[in-house]
């Protein structure tokens, strides 16, 4: 019997069966899984996350492959930047608010006591009282959830809530990160409170930082709506996320405002949906909102945080006693009585609604939607609604004296300190929230708000 010799193809051979349809497709599956996994890699070293041990903000916005902007006018002038393929004038204008923001104190020096916000000022929003010792003693269960029970001071600040008769119905961009929140609001704490007398700032709750977008209904410029006008608000926003993409925003800088505001500024880069155009697409959805000019925020590029707020201590050297709100007199417009929280009813909420109320003992209660409100948001650090002052940690209370006034420079200065710890954090804003504030400036004084999740989602093609 003749012995077979082994196969043996030439190169041509060879081709011709690689060449065969299931060769063909395998190879095809290969080579493209090797082309994504390369752009994917590409991306990521464009746009990386592991930045912040950078020791500059403009070497973290070079490592994010973002324009970093320089504050000299010459420079803010230049109209060339407007024709750079990484620029455009939403950017480029976002920079020039913010740092004229950041030069507000250094021009107007810093004004606290007086009105804070939306024509409201301290006495319209915020109360001071002594804490009691049983109070203390049972706060001590918070150890370690942001309050210190055991540090000497005794001050409280209390929010002054007003029940509207028309609630404020907005969109906002809340931040639902809960590592970039709590980094945030922890550097607050390590940077800017040991710089502050006692009593001087309320922290704003970390699980509500938002950006506010667009008001269909404010305080200022109140537009009564029906349930049904409600709903049908609703849904127009919702087909206006439903064509957005999510935002994504580096974070350029930190600037407390000569009102005391301290405000996170964020810069949108070019791969999300620009917040000036997704204004203009809710502007258009909402043809009865309040006009541009009677809107709160009035510049429409600009993508904002507030932090918290710094008050006037009473009895410092800088105080500046206002005359309260009465509970007969309503807001500026007329619309926001003063009834205590205690004595008002929790409006009943439909069934896709999530109402926020921080007054029973600073545990909020959620009716429509059923999920564990503490871990709705795991991560974020639990505050009491009436603002301790101070978070963990003795080291936050050395050098600082209760009974001296607001020092502006060092004021300032902190916050300086915590934009340079801060700057060039990513975020991406996931979801618009329609809101209806129960109270007066709800959000920021943890007073009761109705929620409605709206996610951003890009335009999908058919």
């Amino acid at each position: 019997m003749q012995q077979r010799r082994p196969l043996q193809l030439s190169a041509h051979a060879a081709l011709r069966v690689l060449l065969r349809k299931e060769y063909f497709f395998f190879l095809a599956i290969f080579l493209s899984g090797t082309f994504m996994y390369a752009v994917s890699r590409l991306l990521k070293g464009a746009f990386d996350t592991s930045v912040m041990h950078l020791p500059t903000c403009e070497a973290r916005f070079e490592a994010l492959s973002m324009p970093y902007l320089k504050d000299e006018p010459s420079f803010l002038a230049e109209r060339s930047l407007l024709t750079d393929g990484q620029m455009n004038q939403h950017i480029l204008r976002r920079h020039s608010v913010y740092f004229a923001m950041s030069q507000d104190v250094q021009t107007k020096g810093l004004k606290v006591g007086g009105v804070i916000t939306q024509g409201l000022s301290q006495s319209d929003l915020f109360e001071f009282k002594q804490d009691s010792s049983e109070r203390r003693a049972g706060l001590r269960s918070l150890r370690g959830r942001g309050l210190n029970a055991d540090q000497p001071s005794t001050l409280r600040i209390v929010p002054v809530l007003h029940e509207l008769d028309v609630p404020v119905r907005a969109m906002i961009l809340p931040i639902r990160d809960a590592s970039v929140a709590a980094q945030i609001l922890e550097t607050v704490q390590k940077l800017v409170l040991p710089a502050l007398p006692e009593g001087a700032i309320w922290l704003q709750d970390n699980r509500l930082y938002h950006a506010t977008v667009f008001h269909a209904s404010s305080h200022l410029h109140p537009v009564p709506a029906s349930p049904e006008d409600v709903d049908a608000e609703a849904r127009a926003i919702s087909g206006v996320a439903s064509t957005s993409c999510p935002i994504e925003a580096v974070l350029e800088r930190l600037v407390v405002t000569s009102s005391g505001v301290v405000v996170a500024c964020w810069q949108a880069t070019l791969a999300g949906t620009e917040p000036a155009q997704l204004r203009e697409a809710l502007r258009r959805a909402l043809p009865d909102a309040p006009p541009a000019e009677a809107q709160m925020v009035k510049e429409p590029a600009i993508l904002h945080t507030t932090i918290a707020r710094l008050l006037q201590p009473p009895g410092s050297s800088i105080d500046h006693e206002r005359e309260r709100m009465g509970a007969s007199s309503g807001g500026e417009d007329g619309s926001a009585g003063g009834a205590s929280a205690s004595s008002r009813k929790l409006r009943e909420g439909r069934q896709s609604d999530v109402v926020w109320d921080f007054s029973e003992g600073g545990v909020r209660t959620v009716r429509g939607e059923e999920r564990d409100p503490q871990v709705d948001m795991k991560g974020l650090l639990f505050r009491p609604p009436d603002g301790f002052l101070r978070a963990a940690g003795g080291e936050l209370d050395r050098g600082v004296d209760g009974q001296r006034g607001m020092n502006a420079t060092a004021a300032a200065g902190a916050v300086a300190a915590a934009s340079k710890a801060l700057c060039g954090t990513r975020l991406l804003f996931s979801e618009l929230w329609f809101v209806e504030e129960l109270d007066l400036l709800a959000l920021a004084l943890r007073g009761r708000f109705v929620e409605h999740r709206m996610p951003l989602q890009c335009p999908k093609f058919h």
